[in-house]
């Protein structure tokens, strides 16, 4: 099965990542339901289309991305990517559909925003996960991310319930 990963085009794929979006918080919901009121609290359902237009205006080009993954021409996953300070990006959002884990997608996700984010010239890549998302903690170990302390207070909601990591890009 052919995987493709391209940059968003917009606004045609804007429904895409709207619907990419809404599925990562039905997995949230379903992985953690313990801290679903908090991460509800962050990312209300009913908000989805005005989040997303944050989205599209944090992740645009030239200092972000947003990466679809297609599966035989299905959407199935997407990555989010944008400069935090000068030489720092954040990756985030990177979601895979359950009917496409396991064909490495999330990892190629990860490496196409890597490898760009080094092509930009950015020097450290940061994200935040949840210690629930073990496939997730583990594939960013194994692509050299290592744990840190809290770099932001963003998501004063979810404090206590996020884990850090960072690569250094220059490695």
């Amino acid at each position: 099965m052919p995987v493709v990963i391209d940059p968003a085009q917009l606004p045609e794929d804007r429904p895409v990542i709207e619907a990419l979006f809404t599925a990562y918080l039905g997995f949230l919901r379903e992985r953690v339901p313990e801290h679903w009121q908090k991460i509800s609290s962050k990312y209300p359902i009913e908000r989805v289309p005005e989040l997303v237009s944050g989205y599209l205006l944090e992740n645009a080009r030239p200092t972000g991305e947003i990466l679809i993954a297609r599966l035989d021409g299905k959407p199935v996953g997407c990555a989010m990517m944008r400069q935090t300070e000068p030489g720092i990006v954040e990756i985030q959002r990177v979601y895979v559909a359950p009917e496409a884990r396991g064909h490495g997608i999330g990892k190629d996700l990860t490496l196409r925003l890597m490898a760009l984010a080094r092509k930009d010239g950015q020097r450290i890549m940061r994200l935040d996960t949840g210690p629930a998302l073990t496939e997730a903690i583990g594939l960013y170990r194994s692509l050299g991310f290592r744990e840190r302390t809290a770099y932001h207070s963003d998501y004063e909601a979810l404090e206590g319930i996020l884990v850090y990591f960072e690569a250094d890009l220059l490695a």
